[in-house]
């Protein structure tokens, strides 16, 4: 349905719907469960997809962390000029840094304010991080 929406409005709420729906049938993020893993694969793809066509701008970013593997977070900024008052979302065991979106946009969006999503550690783009009693440097 997303890819045949004309309208890129209508084509982004669909892509991102979809990413909800795959976020939802990759929980409870398993590490090993391969179905999850496709899922999420799809979740991450579908929410990029959205980003090009919703309001706003979209940057991925990185973040290189001591000890490990860089993590990847998401830095929605509202139409305008910046700097913008920025407002971190942090994922958690039932959620996605994806999952943020609604949020941002109904509520931080209008008022000017930038949203930095990351997921924590195990889950998500964070994947490739072990959750365990040191991760809390994330």
């Amino acid at each position: 349905k997303a890819g045949q929406e004309a309208d890129p409005l209508l084509s982004g709420r669909h892509w991102l719907h979809a990413s909800n729906l795959y976020s939802i049938a990759a929980y409870p993020h398993i590490k090993g469960d391969e179905l999850a893993e496709q899922a999420q694969a799809l979740a991450n793809r579908a929410y990029e997809e959205a980003a090009q066509r919703l309001p706003g701008s979209l940057r991925e970013l990185e973040f290189t962390i001591p000890g490990g593997s860089p993590i990847t977070g998401f830095l929605h900024m509202p139409k305008g000029e910046g700097p913008f008052p920025t407002v971190l979302m942090c994922g958690g065991l039932d959620s996605l840094q994806t999952d943020y979106y609604n949020l941002y946009e109904n509520y931080f969006s209008p008022l000017g304010i930038a949203m930095l999503t990351i997921d924590m550690p195990s889950i998500g783009f964070s994947s490739k991080w072990t959750l365990n009693q040191d991760t809390s440097l994330l």
